[in-house]
């Protein structure tokens, strides 16, 4: 079995994982005090005026997904993957729990004010059991977060996993592709703004980097 040979630190991706949280802790300032609301309503019309009605039910249920105990059994399979091929334990991954936490703070304490129940298009008869948990307000979107930050170390999987160019590229196209998809149908289905998917994609993508510094 091979022992886990932790790198030297990656000064570059340290540096934008850093970069990218300053600027997500600077927007969640910037909406602490500016009401951006007419800007995220003119998205939210455009998108729910753009995609047909039809698809309110596979994006509800592309939108599960996202969930956190959907996105946790598959940051499980993706160590499991790792393991397999490393014979060693991704600790990093760890970090999947600081979105939670950043998240709740977020959704606690900065006054942003989630899309009203007439933009609600979630058309599923069932909710998973985090959909439960009520805050009181929407930013960032945790979906988001966690989609990009599995997206990230999907790539890297991809690049370590993977031999054959073309299907490393493939799957690197379809992450970005799903994770568009699910930035699209937060919005769309009206469980948040824009603003919240682009805090949750700055705040996802910095702790996504930041877990890779030391491969």
């Amino acid at each position: 079995m091979k022992k886990f040979n932790m790198r030297p630190l990656n000064l570059r991706n340290f540096a934008i994982g850093v970069v990218l949280l300053l600027i997500f802790v600077v927007l969640e300032l910037f909406l602490a005090h500016q009401n951006l609301l007419r800007t995220d309503t003119a998205i939210t019309l455009f998108l729910q005026g753009s995609i047909p009605r039809i698809f309110d039910v596979p994006l509800s249920l592309f939108s599960l997904l996202g969930s956190f105990e959907a996105t946790g059994i598959i940051l499980v399979i993706m160590g499991i993957a790792y393991w397999k091929k490393k014979k060693a334990i991704p600790y990093s991954f760890v970090l999947f729990g600081a979105i939670l936490a950043l998240e709740l703070l977020g959704k606690f304490y900065v006054y942003h004010p989630g899309p009203p129940k007439s933009f609600f298009r979630y058309s599923l008869p069932f909710e998973l059991p985090t959909a439960y948990v009520t805050t009181s307000y929407s930013f960032p979107s945790g979906h988001v977060s966690r989609t990009i930050y599995l997206s990230i170390i999907a790539f890297f999987l991809a690049r370590i996993l993977i031999k054959s160019k073309n299907m490393r590229a493939t799957v690197m196209v379809l992450v970005a592709l799903l994770f568009l998809l699910m930035f699209i149908s937060r919005i769309y289905l009206g469980e948040h703004w824009f603003s919240d998917v682009v805090g949750g994609t700055f705040l996802g993508g910095a702790l996504g980097i930041l877990t890779l510094v030391y491969y």
